[in-house]
C-alpha cells in the first residue's frame, strides 16, 4: 500500500496541528494547577498573617496589663514612664 507524497504529506499536517493543541492543552492543565497551589498558599499565609497579628495583640495587651500592675518588666525603676530606648530597651 503506497500512501504516496500526497499522504504523507497529509498525516504530517494533521500531527502538527494535533501537536500544538495538545501542548496547548498541557499546558493550560499545568497552569490550572499552579493556580490552584497559588489559591491555597494564599489561604494559608493569610491564616499566618492572622495568627501573627492575634498574638502580637494578645502580648501588647499582656505588656499594658502588666505595667498597669505598677512594673514593667525591664524597667523596673521607672514603671509606667518607661519610655522604649530609655532604659535599655531595643
Amino acid at each position: 500500500c503506497d500512501i504516496g507524497e500526497t499522504g504523507s504529506g497529509w498525516i504530517i499536517s494533521q500531527l502538527q496541528e494535533n501537536q500544538p493543541k495538545q501542548v496547548k492543552e498541557n499546558l493550560m492543565a499545568k497552569v490550572e494547577r499552579i493556580q490552584e497551589k497559588i489559591t491555597d498558599l494564599s489561604v494559608r499565609l493569610s491564616a499566618i498573617k492572622d495568627h501573627l497579628v492575634e498574638t502580637a495583640v494578645e502580648a501588647v495587651n499582656a505588656f499594658k496589663e502588666k505595667g498597669q500592675n505598677g512594673n514593667v518588666q525591664g524597667c523596673p525603676e521607672r514603671d509606667l514612664q518607661c519610655e522604649v530606648g530609655a532604659c535599655g530597651l531595643p
